[in-house]
């Protein structure tokens, strides 16, 4: 999705700002960013502690950081009690693909079983 076909320039000029700002993250940030890919839809900060390892107020500050460097938005729909944050699907392809090609990818995904199980 993100090279290649019509519009590959566009696409590549998405693919460089994301490397970009992915780069900028610290080592935590980036692992939590990561994992963060295997969500589809929204989550909430417990559904974050689970699937990232850490705990809740080190998971709300990498929650914070993120959405302050827009790759996190938070999701305000009327119907949620509680606080939930989204990536934007184009983001979380990227942090998928990420995910997937580090060496944590099979803990996030069990991870991310395990919790919704």
């Amino acid at each position: 999705m993100l090279s290649g076909g019509q519009g590959r320039q566009k696409r590549q000029t998405l693919q460089a700002t994301l490397d970009w700002s992915y780069d900028l993250l610290d080592p935590d940030e980036q692992q939590f960013f990561r994992r963060c890919g295997v969500f589809v839809g929204s989550f909430d900060l417990p559904a974050a502690v689970a699937l990232s390892g850490f705990d809740d107020y080190d998971a709300m500050d990498l929650l914070e950081s993120l959405v302050a460097k827009s790759l996190l938005s938070i999701d305000e729909g009327r119907d949620n009690p509680s606080t939930r944050y989204r990536l934007l699907e184009t983001i979380r392809i990227y942090a998928g693909d990420l995910l997937a090609r580090s060496e944590d990818v099979l803990a996030a995904r069990e991870a991310h079983l395990q919790w919704f199980t």
